[in-house]
Protein backbone atom coordinates (compact mmCIF):
# COMPACT_ATOMS: atom_id res chain seq x y z
CA UNK A 1 0.00 0.00 0.00
CA UNK A 2 1.26 3.29 -0.92
CA UNK A 3 2.18 5.49 2.10
CA UNK A 4 -0.72 8.53 2.50
CA UNK A 5 2.07 11.11 1.63
CA UNK A 6 3.64 9.54 -1.30
CA UNK A 7 -0.15 9.42 -2.40
CA UNK A 8 -0.66 12.92 -1.61
CA UNK A 9 2.51 14.30 -3.77
CA UNK A 10 1.89 11.80 -6.83
CA UNK A 11 -1.62 13.11 -7.25
CA UNK A 12 -0.55 16.91 -7.16
CA UNK A 13 2.48 15.64 -9.48
CA UNK A 14 -0.85 14.40 -12.18
CA UNK A 15 -2.51 17.40 -11.54
CA UNK A 16 0.25 19.84 -12.18
CA UNK A 17 0.82 17.75 -15.19
CA UNK A 18 -2.09 17.54 -16.91
CA UNK A 19 -2.51 21.16 -16.77
CA UNK A 20 0.56 21.62 -18.46
CA UNK A 21 -0.52 19.05 -21.08
CA UNK A 22 -4.05 20.54 -21.66
CA UNK A 23 -1.97 24.22 -22.28
CA UNK A 24 -0.01 22.47 -24.81
CA UNK A 25 2.94 21.64 -23.24
CA UNK A 26 4.81 18.35 -23.79
CA UNK A 27 5.51 17.17 -20.09
CA UNK A 28 6.98 13.87 -19.09
CA UNK A 29 6.33 12.68 -15.28
CA UNK A 30 9.29 11.03 -13.98
CA UNK A 31 9.64 8.17 -12.38
CA UNK A 32 10.57 7.69 -8.89
CA UNK A 33 13.27 5.67 -7.45
CA UNK A 34 16.36 7.07 -9.86
CA UNK A 35 19.67 6.97 -8.47
CA UNK A 36 20.23 10.29 -9.36
CA UNK A 37 16.68 12.48 -8.51
CA UNK A 38 16.44 14.19 -11.74
CA UNK A 39 13.13 15.92 -10.52
CA UNK A 40 9.46 15.06 -10.77
CA UNK A 41 8.57 16.90 -14.37
CA UNK A 42 10.51 17.82 -17.49
CA UNK A 43 9.17 20.21 -20.62
CA UNK A 44 12.18 20.72 -22.86
CA UNK A 45 14.99 22.62 -21.04
CA UNK A 46 13.34 22.78 -17.54
CA UNK A 47 13.07 20.46 -14.48
CA UNK A 48 10.23 20.71 -12.23
CA UNK A 49 9.85 20.07 -8.59
CA UNK A 50 6.37 19.82 -7.31
CA UNK A 51 5.39 20.15 -3.80
CA UNK A 52 2.15 19.36 -1.82
CA UNK A 53 2.95 20.11 1.91
CA UNK A 54 1.37 21.68 4.69
CA UNK A 55 4.53 22.89 6.21
CA UNK A 56 6.66 25.33 3.68
CA UNK A 57 10.96 25.03 3.23
CA UNK A 58 11.32 26.99 0.32
CA UNK A 59 14.84 27.20 0.80
CA UNK A 60 15.46 23.34 0.59
CA UNK A 61 12.65 22.61 -1.77
CA UNK A 62 14.78 25.20 -4.25
CA UNK A 63 18.20 23.44 -2.81
CA UNK A 64 16.41 20.23 -3.80
CA UNK A 65 15.52 21.96 -7.15
CA UNK A 66 18.37 23.18 -8.41
CA UNK A 67 20.43 20.11 -7.44
CA UNK A 68 17.49 17.95 -9.66
CA UNK A 69 18.22 20.29 -12.83
CA UNK A 70 22.17 19.96 -12.38
CA UNK A 71 21.42 16.18 -13.09
CA UNK A 72 19.91 16.81 -15.86
CA UNK A 73 21.49 18.76 -19.15
CA UNK A 74 18.57 21.24 -18.38
CA UNK A 75 19.04 25.05 -18.18
CA UNK A 76 16.46 25.86 -15.89
CA UNK A 77 14.34 24.98 -13.47
CA UNK A 78 11.04 25.55 -11.19
CA UNK A 79 9.21 24.73 -8.05
CA UNK A 80 5.83 24.25 -8.15
CA UNK A 81 4.13 24.13 -4.49
CA UNK A 82 0.41 23.49 -3.20
CA UNK A 83 -1.41 27.08 -2.32
CA UNK A 84 -3.52 25.95 0.50
CA UNK A 85 -7.09 26.79 0.19
CA UNK A 86 -7.08 25.46 -3.81
CA UNK A 87 -7.07 22.62 -5.86
CA UNK A 88 -7.16 24.57 -9.00
CA UNK A 89 -3.62 23.53 -10.53
CA UNK A 90 -3.70 27.17 -13.00
CA UNK A 91 -3.43 29.02 -8.98
CA UNK A 92 -0.74 27.02 -7.61
CA UNK A 93 2.32 28.89 -6.05
CA UNK A 94 5.50 29.01 -8.60
CA UNK A 95 8.98 29.53 -7.10
CA UNK A 96 12.19 30.42 -8.90
CA UNK A 97 14.96 32.28 -7.98
CA UNK A 98 15.72 36.18 -9.49
CA UNK A 99 18.54 34.07 -11.97
CA UNK A 100 16.14 31.36 -13.32
CA UNK A 101 13.10 34.45 -13.63
CA UNK A 102 15.48 35.74 -16.09
CA UNK A 103 16.69 33.10 -18.08
CA UNK A 104 13.00 31.93 -18.42
CA UNK A 105 12.33 36.25 -19.10
CA UNK A 106 14.96 36.06 -21.86
CA UNK A 107 13.65 32.65 -23.77
CA UNK A 108 10.22 33.82 -23.85
CA UNK A 109 11.37 36.90 -25.62
CA UNK A 110 11.26 39.90 -23.52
Amino acid sequence: MTHPSKAKGDAFERLIARYFADEGFIVERIPAGASDDRGDLWIPGVTIQCKNRTRTDLPGWWADTERQRDHNTHDDAVLIHKRVGTVDPARQWVTVDLAQAISLLRQAGR
